[in-house]
């Protein structure tokens, strides 16, 4: 273990960005406003190329179908790093600045910024901006990435789905893809949670790679729906990885100064969610019921049609507490 101060970020991703560096001409400077350096000819760069910042007339009717495009398109973009969509996406990044940008250009930076004091990801700590698979919410992050990266799109990387793997990824700023978030159906929803899993644990191996370092969870920006989840995924991290290790953040958008609240924690403890996890399947549903008087009923399972289940908070926790949790056909 390196005992060396870091940060990890993770943060939530909303489309504000979008709607923001898209707003009309005249109120553009609510967003790039006069007191920053430089702000006029900001703005100019960004209203000359305001349609290429989102082209909506690019979005497909099948909502999946365009949420693969848009995969693929970001694949080009920051793994492969070749075709169309990169060269574009290099040149736009150029022209519009995105490491001059304020705070106040979204809420995911004005969260960044609250606790660094600038919008830019230092080069030794890491950020994961989790978004939708929405192609504008997919874009959202590619922007907001390009910011926190300082225009430097070579420290951006991508992941389509959810993976532990982001610990390889120390000291870049990552767009994880989390499909599901939008709840349309419950297999969707569950492996939405499985994926937050995931993410908690490479979040894990991050901290436990660096005594002393924090990671701090910005729950500001994406689904309104889904913060409880990210919420209940920074209490689980707080159990497994000790208190004072994790800290949660959020601003209200009505704030005029932009200050970050800092969310309490619970702290579960790690022997109880080990015991009261183990013994449910992949699928969620126990064979029995759950160990010495079911005291996490209504929490991490409840019952279902006669069945005891995991809720979708046990479907975050059990990737992190019982070792065994991988799919049957990879066992």
């Amino acid at each position: 273990m390196i005992a060396q101060r870091k940060s990890f970020h993770l943060v939530t991703v909303g489309v504000s960005i979008i709607d923001h560096l898209q707003t009309p001409r005249a109120e553009l400077k609510k967003y790039i406003p006069d007191t920053h350096e430089d702000h006029h000819q900001l703005r100019a760069r960004i209203w000359k190329r305001n349609a290429a910042i989102y082209d909506k007339q690019s979005e497909e009717i099948d909502l999946e179908k365009d949420s693969e495009l848009a995969s693929e398109e970001l694949e080009n973009i920051l793994t492969r790093r070749s075709g169309e969509e990169y060269s574009t996406s290099i040149e736009l990044i150029e022209f519009i600045k995105p490491k001059l940008w304020p705070r106040e250009v979204s809420a995911e930076l004005s969260a960044v910024a609250s606790l660094n004091g600038t919008t830019q990801i230092p080069s030794d700590d890491t950020a994961i901006l989790v978004a939708s698979d929405t192609r504008k919410g997919l874009r959202a992050a590619l922007l907001n990435a390009a910011a926190m990266a300082g225009g430097r799109l070579d420290r951006v990387r991508y992941f389509p789905e959810p993976t532990s793997d982001i610990a390889e990824e120390e000291g870049n700023v990552i767009v994880v893809r989390l499909p599901g978030l939008d709840a349309r159906d419950e297999d969707r929803l569950i492996e939405a949670m499985r994926g937050l899993g995931a993410l908690g644990l490479g979040i894990r191996d991050l901290l436990h790679q660096h005594m002393g370092s924090m990671a701090h969870f910005h729950l500001s920006g994406g689904f309104k729906t889904a913060l409880p989840f990210f919420l209940g995924l920074a209490e689980a991290m707080q159990g497994l990885c000790g208190r004072g290790r994790i800290r949660a953040h959020t601003i209200h958008e009505t704030s005029r100064d932009l200050r970050s609240v800092v969310i309490p924690l619970r702290s579960h403890d790690a022997e109880l969610l080990r015991e009261q996890l183990a013994s449910a399947r992949y699928d969620g549903y126990y064979d029995d019921d759950p160990p010495n008087g079911r005291p996490l009923n209504g929490y991490a399972y409840t019952r279902e049609d006669s069945k005891w289940r995991l809720t979708p908070y046990g479907f975050i926790l059990r990737p992190l507490f019982v070792d065994h949790a991988i799919p049957p056909h990879e066992s």
